[in-house]
């Protein structure tokens, strides 16, 4: 008898190795699928938190999310009703945000809608990887 292996064994071999690649591979897709949802899940949650605050200084809305990491003061906001107001820079005690530019770092997983009481939510289409809507979020 030879040393090789037979051409069973090495089929079986192929087999085995054909299924557990099947079954692992598409876990980890989901995976990395979940991480990328629940991330954007936590940075809403800041992002809702800072614009809380932000409201809570100076009775209104920020204009951007940008308006989030300002140092200074940003001249104007929206009031409760929707209306254009300026800020009194007295009452503002940012940022809010400290991460990266709030607007742009979840590019696709959160939207702003300022004349809506501050409205941050996911705007994407579909469910996420737990079956639930990504507007429910």
């Amino acid at each position: 008898m030879g040393r090789g292996f037979s051409l069973v064994e090495a089929l079986i071999v192929g087999l085995v190795v054909t299924i557990v690649s099947t079954i692992s591979i598409p876990r980890s897709v989901q995976a990395g699928r979940h991480a990328d949802e629940s991330a954007a899940k936590e940075r809403l949650a800041l992002v809702r938190e800072a614009v809380l605050l932000f409201r809570a200084d100076t009775d209104c809305y920020p204009l951007t999310l940008a308006d989030l990491g300002s140092y200074g003061a940003p001249e104007f906001g929206y009031s409760r009703e929707g209306a254009m107001v300026r800020i009194d820079s007295a009452r503002y005690h940012g940022p809010y945000w400290t991460g990266t530019n709030a607007g742009t770092e979840l590019e696709g997983w959160i939207e702003y809608d300022p004349k809506a009481h501050g409205n941050v939510f996911c705007p994407r289409p579909g469910l996420d990887a737990t079956g639930l809507p990504y507007r429910s979020w």
